[in-house]
């Protein structure tokens, strides 16, 4: 069901959202949080670094990089089109919009492939972004709720917070810097915590490449079309 009007029952999906952003913004202003100070690298490839701190919420993994795509159109592809762009990434099995609250808030259900022995997990979260500064910050968090089923056998996961921020390159306007700020619980008691980490680090890194991936294939595209 895709509905764009506000009703009571979705009062705490709109909460939920606000929390998430406040959550968000706690990272972000922190002065370590442009330099790594005080963050552990957790994992890293030949492009993209993953750390990881503790913070109230719990420990939250955050990778920067830097992708080639003015930041509006990424944006608008990431927000507007979400359930193309995230099939977009491998590990995608599910992607839906299930209710537009506000043009900045919105509920969805997606759900990740099996990983090795890890079964996959669906979550359903309420998400919002906003213009802060000149970047654009987007926060999400899980959502509780019995009206979406799961998604076949998956395990419910329980996104604690997942966040994004969207900076114009300084130095190139036709590149965005996005930082990605994950905190999860996948949930079920087949995953020791060093295990879950190691698999949500392997998650974030592989996320960031699909999503340069993306970029190139969105870019041709527009070549194609002109």
């Amino acid at each position: 069901m895709k509905v764009t009007v506000f009703v009571k029952q979705y009062e705490k999906a709109l909460n939920d959202a606000a929390n998430a952003m406040i959550e968000t913004l706690n990272v972000i202003n922190t002065p370590e949080f442009e330099t790594m100070e005080g963050w552990k690298l957790k994992n890293e490839n030949k492009v993209d670094k993953i750390y990881a701190k503790r913070f109230a919420i719990g420990k939250i993994f955050t990778l920067r990089t830097t992708l080639d795509i003015p930041r509006e159109k990424l944006f608008v592809e990431h927000w507007n089109n979400f359930e193309e762009a995230a099939y977009r990434n491998k590990n995608t099995s599910l992607a839906e919009k299930i209710v537009i609250l506000t043009p900045h808030v919105e509920i969805i259900h997606y759900a990740m492939k099996d990983s090795g022995l890890m079964k996959g997990r669906d979550f359903v979260t309420t998400r919002i972004y906003r213009y802060i500064n000149g970047d654009i910050i987007e926060a999400a968090r899980s959502y509780d709720t019995d009206e979406v089923k799961r998604y076949k056998t998956k395990t419910r996961g329980n996104l604690l917070l997942g966040s994004g921020r969207f900076r114009i390159h300084p130095e190139d306007p036709q590149k965005t810097i996005v930082d990605y700020i994950i905190c999860l619980d996948f949930n079920g008691p087949n995953l020791t915590k060093p295990a879950a980490e190691s698999i949500l680090s392997k998650f974030i890194l592989q996320d960031a490449e699909h999503a340069r991936e993306a970029v190139e294939e969105l870019k041709n595209h527009i070549c194609v079309n002109r």
